[in-house]
């Protein structure tokens, strides 16, 4: 599946994957996507569960981090929450961010984050993958959103 280094690119998605071979076993991995405001009530697919499918093949996969930035010099309005959840039938929440942290030109880490559930620290299953939405339809520059962590 994976050589030293793999880019696994979603132009439909607008998602961007790396994934690296550690040296002492499994792979280091790092996603990019977009959630663009104005579409945002609708769920954005970042860590697709077809991809993380394929990953499973080869262990478990752990999240080490998450990090939001607000591409431009315009701030989400008309918003309350943006939150990452698995992409199952019936999502688990995994993090919630309050639209007042997504200031212009911000990046979100997790210290930022409103809240985090308990499920975002465990291993991500088969049938599962990671996806971020907003309550509503808003304004301001597109969300770029990076996930990275570790396949055991």
């Amino acid at each position: 599946m994976v050589n030293d280094k793999t880019y696994l690119n979603n132009p439909v998605l607008d998602t961007e994957v790396e994934i690296r071979k550690l040296r002492n076993g499994g792979y280091a991995f790092s996603i990019q996507g977009i959630l663009e405001s104005a579409v945002a009530a609708t769920e954005k697919p970042i860590l697709p569960k077809e991809l993380l499918e394929q990953i499973l093949k080869d262990g478990k996969v752990l999240i080490h981090g998450v990090r939001l930035l607000v591409d431009g010099s315009t701030a989400w309005g008309t918003i309350t929450t943006v939150t990452l959840e698995t992409t199952e039938d019936t999502p688990t929440e995994l993090a919630t961010v309050a639209v007042a942290t997504l200031t212009a030109n911000k990046t979100v880490l997790e210290s930022d984050f409103a809240t985090i559930a308990n499920a975002y620290n465990k291993a991500l299953e088969a049938g599962e993958g990671i996806q971020i939405k907003a309550n509503a339809n808003g304004t301001g520059d597109d969300l770029l959103v990076t996930i990275w962590g570790v396949i055991k």
